[in-house]
């Protein structure tokens, strides 16, 4: 087990350290709307397929807010209540013990959001990373493929909290050199 408090995702991600990780892992994304989550969800998905690993089961909240024609639709009074559906998920997920490999895609402006999943997969024997993309709420205005608009993006970064230190952050640096 990698015991310091920021791990570079290169270290578990790629060889010789890869060969070295957790056998279960959980990578949790936190990020203003617009930042970039879900193409490193995706870009952490294919590193490991390209491993030669399975396909990490990727758990992102903007699926929720898609439509039948599946467009995004951001409906805030349906928030909570995808949260709390989202968190079910994964917890069938763990259950199933399918993955050994799991993504949360989520902003998780709030600890709570992300401490139940936390909770959860230590719980169930998973090393759990918490991944923070730090962004300038007019840059994620600008690259947001679902248009949340400044005032939102705004609200958000100002309830904003930081994550605890008792968790162990995984540096995503070196994989944004990487993205389209």
């Amino acid at each position: 087990m990698i015991n310091r408090d920021k791990v570079p995702a290169e270290e578990i991600l790629f060889p010789p350290g890869r060969n070295k990780r957790p056998d279960k892992i959980v990578v949790i994304l936190r990020g203003l709307p617009g930042s970039g989550k879900s193409p490193l969800a995706k870009k952490i998905k294919d590193v490991e397929t390209e491993n030669g690993a399975s396909a990490p089961r990727i758990l992102s909240l903007d699926d929720y807010f898609l439509n039948e024609t599946n467009e995004y639709e951001y409906e805030p009074e349906l928030e909570e209540s995808y949260r709390t559906s989202m968190f079910k998920a994964f917890q069938r997920t763990l259950s199933d013990g399918w993955f050994k490999f799991i993504i949360i895609d989520a902003v998780n402006a709030v600890a709570a959001y992300f401490t139940q999943y936390w909770s959860a997969a230590k719980l169930q024997g998973f090393q759990v990373y918490i991944a923070e993309i730090n962004s300038f709420p007019e840059h994620c205005v600008t690259n947001s493929v679902h248009k949340r608009p400044l005032q939102d993006i705004n609200q958000i970064h100002q309830k904003w909290e930081t994550t605890p230190t008792n968790y162990i952050r995984l540096d995503l640096r070196g994989l944004f050199k990487t993205l389209p």
